[in-house]
């Protein structure tokens, strides 16, 4: 028995009687015998490593934290992992033999709808070419939706495109991370206007600049209430110079005018690092052994707090509160 790789193994066939001389035609029927049983042999060989092949490809796919699935030439769903069922809130059975684009892509992230001759994913069986997408949505059978990633493979047999292979991810961690990120450059966009306005402010503009930019401060941020303490010549106590709230209430002005530097260890050394501070207002108590000031921010409904140093070339000139 030959294949490509060479001599593969033998058959023998033995008879009871004494041998005589085989004829050609005997010995052809032997060698056809031959090749129909090294088939069968081969034929279920294949099979077997197929189907292994088969089982350790879906273990990969039910094991695999993105979602895969598979389509058709019409579009149909023909498989579909558990993480693409559960990403999108579907049992598996019953997404197979629907067409992915009305199950999870028929509308945009603004809610027009999606036609499917506009799809990427049907795109790719038209031509064969793989397509990658960051900037849409896939929507939820409860009707949400949430960002994707995702790649859109064909699937070509002998030399024709039969279907695609779709592997995605929720990009929702990402879409935070980014709209974290424009918003600190945003933070420092405006932190770096208001510093040339200052510099080129006359003295006796300088404080309702400050309160203007106290207010902008804290519309971006999206908070409650902002106040400027200034530490005094002497270094020991702030006193609250500036103060902006988004809805009228108590002030700082009127419930913590002036603060001893020393009362609260966490401030003293925040002051001494540039670092920023922030906690929720049960953590006053036992991070700055500061009881009075715990039940003072409860007094002005505060529940958490950020501390930003301002320091200058001869080291803290004060610090925001947000």
């Amino acid at each position: 028995m030959e294949n490509a790789d060479g001599l593969v193994g033998l058959f023998g066939f033995n008879s009871w009687t004494e041998k005589g001389d085989w004829s050609e035609e005997m010995l052809d029927a032997f060698r056809v015998g031959a090749e129909l049983l090294f088939s069968a042999v081969m034929r279920s060989e294949l099979e077997r490593r197929l189907d292994n092949l088969r089982q350790r490809h879906s273990l990969i796919l039910e094991a695999a934290g993105e979602g895969v699935y598979g389509l058709d030439l019409e579009g149909r769903t023909t498989f579909v992992n558990p993480a693409a069922a559960r990403m999108i809130g579907w049992e598996p059975a019953d997404v197979i033999g629907r067409r992915q684009h009305d199950v999870l892509h028929h509308h945009y992230a603004d809610g027009r709808p999606y036609p499917a001759e506009d799809c990427p994913i049907y795109a790719v069986m038209r031509d064969g070419q793989v397509r990658e997408v960051s900037d849409e949505v896939f929507w939820r059978k409860d009707g949400t939706s949430f960002p994707v990633e995702y790649v859109s493979t064909p699937i070509v047999e002998d030399g024709r495109v039969t279907g695609a292979v779709v592997v995605f991810r929720d990009a929702t961690p990402l879409v935070r991370a980014a709209q974290e990120q424009r918003r600190r450059e945003g933070l420092l966009a405006l932190i770096g206007t208001l510093a040339a306005r200052f510099i080129t402010l006359p003295p006796e503009g300088a404080s309702a600049a400050v309160d203007a930019a106290i207010e902008r401060i804290g519309e971006f941020c999206g908070v409650d209430r902002v106040a400027l303490f200034v530490i005094d010549p002497a270094g020991e106590r702030a006193h609250v110079m500036h103060e902006w709230q988004a809805t009228p209430g108590v002030s700082w002005m009127s419930v913590l005018p002036a603060i001893e530097l020393d009362v609260v260890p966490t401030l003293r050394e925040s002051l001494a690092t540039g670092d920023v501070w922030q906690g929720d207002t049960a953590a006053i108590e036992e991070v700055g052994g500061f009881i009075a000031g715990r039940m003072l921010l409860e007094q002005l409904g505060v529940g958490a707090v950020v501390h930003v140093p301002l320091i200058g070339d001869a080291g803290a000139l004060g610090w925001l509160v947000l």
